[in-house]
């Protein structure tokens, strides 16, 4: 049926506060809970991708493609991940003066 619809309507109702709390006057207001609140970015990624998906009648690439994106993305923010990947980077060169 049109449950895509609902996921869609879903992920707005999970945006609307994001937006609203997204200027710095919130950001100071919320302290440190203005991170705990931006979390619900992630579940509203995976409802948009899921709306985006349902909108069609058959799987097609472009939800595919933004799906591993999204996956991609979410590795890229776990702990362990991030660590390997700092532990693997080249140590920036202090700029020497030139002349």
């Amino acid at each position: 049926g049109a449950i895509f619809v609902l996921l869609g309507l879903a992920a707005f109702l999970l945006l609307v506060p994001l937006a609203i709390t997204s200027t710095d006057r919130w950001v100071r207001r919320l302290g440190r809970n203005w991170h705990r609140l931006h979390r619900l970015v992630y579940p509203a990624a995976v409802l948009v991708i899921l709306h985006y998906a349902g909108a069609f009648k058959e799987l097609r690439a472009g939800p595919v493609a933004a799906g591993v994106l999204l996956v991609l993305l979410f590795v890229l923010r776990l702990p362990p991940v991030q660590r390997w990947v700092r532990a693997r980077r080249k140590p920036q060169r202090a700029a020497r003066p030139k002349g």
